[in-house]
């Protein structure tokens, strides 16, 4: 074994002769004669190398053969640069993987493979780990723009694979299409994402690794808000006598009341506070800094492993503790439990068993979008003048939280400190797999595994607060069970030119989960936390539910002459959400692959090519209570209980979901296989959309659940591979792009409209029936041919048109770049994400502008100061025609102004009707900047930005230790690392402050987000140690 510089010693006989070998490159003989020292160099080699992937089920084949696109994740820089949010690292790792990241280190990120199959229903991949597929519940599903319509209070529990630990992963295997995942079923419509376990490794006594990883969080950007003036409107702080009080005979503005941040500019005259004292009407340029700190988190990881010929044990233990960028907030303390062994119990014997036990317990979950329990959400209200100081103490001396008068602002001091929340999660993922060789070729494996959940937890809300005078409790506990049962027949036999896989076996999936909740909503007393502290009755719910798949699947793969091969395989599934006549589907895949270059041959410059193809349908099953009518409990009338059935009406017929899909594709390696190139293209029909649809209230119903409407994706995919520099210094690049289009070909005359996501009653995120999906529909100008608004002369403002679509949250495409350099010890990984198109409203930026507090309600402020304050109080003088006169009329009724032409009264098409049509005139009519920025939530479309960024997602620069400097220390290995996430957006179209890639939920109503948190950076240092 050589050392980082290529050096090596060994004490043979001077007449022996030294054969060199490495994967990859062609061995090399040498006669080592009468020299001490020699120098030796290696060719690579231009055979292509049997690449072994893991394949749906589990099953090991060699990667050429594969007739459908899969892709391997480089898990290294996953591990390194970690996060404590292990599904946010997959974010730009593979061609055709989106991911919107989670805004907190707990919560649910958003991961699709080819855009969406479902209008309605969950899109998301099926992650299987080690052969378990894992429960794929978000922990945001009920989560809003305006928050939960209970409890107000949006939380982010996080989504199946956030608490995984990267230490443990071996490898990921993403199957993107229909053809590539159909084997696993209904499950995997929306693709699969395997996971795999370490297993042991050999070495002499018992392998010990530690992992120490210490990362620092902060706010990496800020929104442009305003700091000139402050509270108040129409450019004063006292509008009118209301917000003039006296004290000891002294006049004075006051702040008590103020709503927006449309006042005066602020000069630090003498004003009332909002406690009643005498303070200074100045600008507070920190006020939205000092809610944010830096966050630290610790993770320290101890590793055992060992390993014989015919056995592999390993167990891992990783704690971690993570403070988030607010004050107690999001306070993670989790520990990760592993334990995987594998044994030969005789020559036909085997079994793998695997065990997983994570603890995860987080403290004040924080509160998202536009609940004003959010301390995000409360600090685009708050006013310039406004301050740290004028917030603490966030309580007077009954208790209640400190008010300012402003209707709108609540205290974020009182939601971070008095508000609070816990849950604590036990998380169970097991696996036992027996495998018997009946003969030679032939091996049989029963398969039992499981992921068991116990979650259970509160939300305690003070009373009060200004939004909550009486204060709620919630407590709850989910249960979910995921029993996986499965048999498999595995038959591998080579021929003279004729190789053959073959896979028949039997599944049964059952999932159980159970929900208790009971919420109170008025508190005797403050800081009593129990169900038993209410004036009145709480409001308890119980929810069960139960699924039961069953199936039968087979797969045949033949192969002749390591050129051609062709995959067949079907799967037949028994869904108990299904009425007896519907609840059997069948479906299958079917695909060719073909090696040219085995035909063409390869030379130094083509080293290898091949063609793929495949078809595939794949069915996706309702979820329960979708076919017979269910009842809610509805209390007690007279001592009796009575019960009201749901506002939909369940259909008996209902049918599954069907996706076909279609894709060709191209594998190529270059200059000894230096270069490699995968493209696809894809085509998938999604139909008998499972969705509701609007009855006549006379059926005592709103809506009925219907199979209609079909949705198509079509996009290309493209992964690159290449080795730069390939010497004693190394450079690699890796290269994914992708684009997708989501489009729905049809809904239902019932429902020509689905709606996805909203914010008040102006935006919607729909999907609507011949558009794509996706579209942002809000309230916009009206427009002449040239797009040019049309403004009232009567008011000056733009006609308003609602209903407009004026965007879509799809990206034309997204892709990253990976670089990563070698030298001796020293190694250099760099991440660059990409998203190019799709838009974004921010909830945010328009409540900013509507209460004054963004730099752009600046525009026309100092004109109309000039204009309407101190040119003087009188109309005449205002207007330029008293003390100043005529020559200053350029600066009269100056102020802020709609861009676009007057509309003219006229009879455009003659027939003696008069409307307003579009003029030729540019506005003239200036406004107070309140009525133009302010009114931003009548024009709704002055809030979708373009989402496009470029990243700096990831960084990590390491060095490896060289064994001469190990051997004086008690460790083999040693390697250290500085790493960086999300360290630089490099480039965005949304205001500062608003991630491009922030949303109100991992759901399927992107493109709006509403009380986001700030961009944040992740800085750490890594040390791992070896003995």
């Amino acid at each position: 074994m050589t050392d980082f510089d290529g050096n090596f010693s060994l004490d043979v006989p001077r007449t022996g002769v030294l054969v060199i070998s490495y994967i990859g490159f062609e061995s090399k003989e040498v006669v080592l004669g009468n020299s001490n020292q020699i120098k030796i160099q290696l060719n690579q080699s231009t055979e292509e190398l049997d690449e072994i992937v893991v394949t749906a089920l589990g099953v090991k084949r060699e990667a050429r053969s594969l007739t459908s696109a899969q892709q391997t994740v480089n898990t290294e820089g996953l591990k390194e640069a970690r996060t404590t949010n292990f599904a946010a690292a997959l974010s730009g790792v593979a061609a055709g993987v989106q991911v919107t990241n989670a805004q907190t280190a707990s919560g649910s990120n958003r991961v699709t493979i080819r855009g969406v199959t479902s209008l309605s229903g969950n899109n998301q991949p099926l992650y299987v780990l080690d052969g378990v597929p894992l429960d794929q519940t978000l922990g945001d599903e009920q989560s809003g723009a305006w928050g939960n319509a209970v409890t107000y209070a949006p939380v982010d529990y996080g989504d199946p694979i956030s608490s995984l630990n990267p230490d443990d992963i071996e490898g990921i295997e993403v199957l993107k299409g229909a053809s590539a995942s159909a084997l696993y079923g209904s499950r995997a419509a929306n693709g699969v994402i395997l996971i795999t376990t370490k297993k042991g490794t050999k070495k002499k006594g018992m392998g010990v690794t530690i992992n120490s990883n210490t990362t620092l969080q902060t706010v990496n950007q800020f929104p442009d808000y305003q700091y000139q003036y402050g509270s108040g409107s129409l450019g004063s702080v006292a509008i009118n006598p209301t917000f003039v009080r006296e004290i000891d005979g002294v006049s004075y503005p006051t702040l008590v009341g103020q709503n927006s941040a449309y006042g005066g500019p602020l000069l630090g005259y003498d004003v009332i506070e909002y406690d009643g004292t005498i303070g200074t009407y100045s600008s507070r340029p920190d006020n939205i800094r000092e809610l944010y700190k830096t966050g630290v988190t610790n993770i320290l990881g101890v590793q055992l492993s060992q390993a014989n010929d015919n056995s592999t044990f390993r167990l891992g233990y990783t704690y971690t503790d993570g403070d988030w960028i607010m004050d107690r907030q999001d306070q993670i303390e989790r520990h990760n439990i592993t334990l995987r062994a594998t044994s030969k119990l005789s020559d036909r014997l085997s079994v793998d068993a695997s065990m997983i036990y994570i603890k995860n317990n987080v403290t004040n979950r924080v509160v998202e979008n536009g609940s004003p329990r959010n301390p995000s959400q409360n600090y685009i209200q708050m006013h310039p003048n406004m301050y740290r100081g004028n917030l603490t103490p966030w309580k007077d001396e009954n208790g209640n939280a400190f008010r300012t008068g402003n209707v709108w602002l609540s205290n974020p001091y009182w939601n971070i400190n008095e508000n609070t929340n816990e849950d604590d999660n036990g998380r169970f993922i097991g696996r036992f797999d027996l495998t018997y060789n009946i003969i030679k070729d032939w091996d049989v494996t029963a398969k039992v595994n499981a992921d068991i959940r116990n979650s259970e937890g509160f939300q305690y809300y003070a009373p009060g607060a200004t939004y909550d005078i009486d204060g709620s409790y919630s407590a709850y506990n989910n249960k979910s069970e995921n029993w996986n049962f499965e048999l498999i027949s595995t038959y591998r036999k080579n021929f003279d030119k004729l190789s053959l896989v073959a896979i028949a076996g039997a599944n049964s999936w059952k999932f159980n989960f159970s929900r208790r909740n009971a919420i109170i909503n008025q508190l005797l007393f403050p800081d009593v936390l129990s169900l038993s502290n209410n004036a009145g009755d709480p409001l308890v719910e119980e929810f069960d539910s139960e699924r039961v798949l069953n199936s039968v699947f087979g797969s045949v793969n033949l192969g002749y002459n390591n050129t051609v091969y062709l995959d067949i395989s079907a799967r037949s599934e028994w869904s108990s959400t299904l009425s007896l006549e519907n609840n059997n589907f069948t479906y299958g895949s079917a695909g060719m692959s073909l090696i040219f270059s085995k035909l063409t041959g390869t030379n130094n410059i083509f080293s290898f090519g091949k063609l793929r193809g495949s078809v595939a349908e794949v069915g996706n099953s309702a979820t329960p209570y979708q076919v017979f009518d269910t009842y809610l409990y509805g209390g007690n009338f007279q001592g009796i209980p009575w019960v009201s059935p749901f506002n939909t009406k369940n259909r008996l017929d209902l049918k599954n979901e069907t996706t076909r899909s279609f894709e060709v594709g191209l594998e190529t390696k270059f200059l000894k296989n230096r270069i490699s190139l995968n493209a696809t293209y894809y085509k998938t029909s999604s139909f008998d959309q499972i969705l509701n649809g609007p009855v006549s209230p006379t059926t005592g119903f709103t809506s009925s659940v219907i199979n209609a409407g079909e949705i198509t994706n079509k996009g290309f995919e493209v992964y690159l591979n290449a080795r730069v520099i390939d010497s004693r210094f190394k450079w690699d690049i890796d290269l994914n792009w992708s684009n997708n289009e989501s489009f729905v070909e049809e809904i239902d005359p019932q429902v020509p409209r689905v709606i996805l996501n909203q914010w008040g009653g102006r935006t919607r995120i729909v999907a609507d029936e011949g558009q794509p999906y996706g579209n942002i529909v809000t309230s916009d100008f009206r427009r002449d041919e040239n797009g040019i608004p049309v403004i009232n002369p009567l008011n000056g403002k733009p006609f308003e048109v609602p209903d407009v679509v004026v965007g879509n949250f799809q990206p034309d495409w997204i892709g990253s770049v990976r670089n990563s350099f070698k030298y001796k010890g020293f190694y250099l990984n760099v991440l660059v994400d990409v998203k190019k198109g799709g838009d974004l409203f921010s909830g945010s930026f328009l409540r900013a502008n509507q209460f004054g507090t963004h730099a752009a309600t600046l525009a026309g402020r100092d004109e109309f100061l000039l204009s309407n304050r101190i040119i003087g109080e009188q109309n005449n003088e205002r207007r330029g025609e008293g003390l100043f006169g005529n020559e200053y009329i350029q600066i009269r009724d100056q102020g802020a102004i709609y861009p676009g032409n007057l509309a003219v009264w006229a009879d455009s098409d003659g027939d003696g009707t008069f409307d307003w049509e579009p003029g030729t005139e540019p506005n003239n009519i200036y406004l107070p900047p309140s009525q133009v920025q302010g009114t931003i939530w009548q024009y709704t479309s002055q809030a979708v930005f373009d989402a496009s960024y470029v990243k700096l997602r990831e960084m990590v620069f390491g060095f490896n230790f060289p064994k001469r400097l190990t051997d004086k220390t008690p460790f083999t290995t040693i390697s250290t690392s500085i790493v960086g996430r999300n360290l630089w957006i490099i480039h965005q179209n949304t205001p500062k402050g608003i991630d491009p890639e922030s949303n109100s939920t991992s759901g399927n109503g992107q493109g709006l987000e509403f009380g986001s948190f700030l961009p944040n950076s992740t800085f750490g240092l890594n040390v791992n140690l070896s003995f």
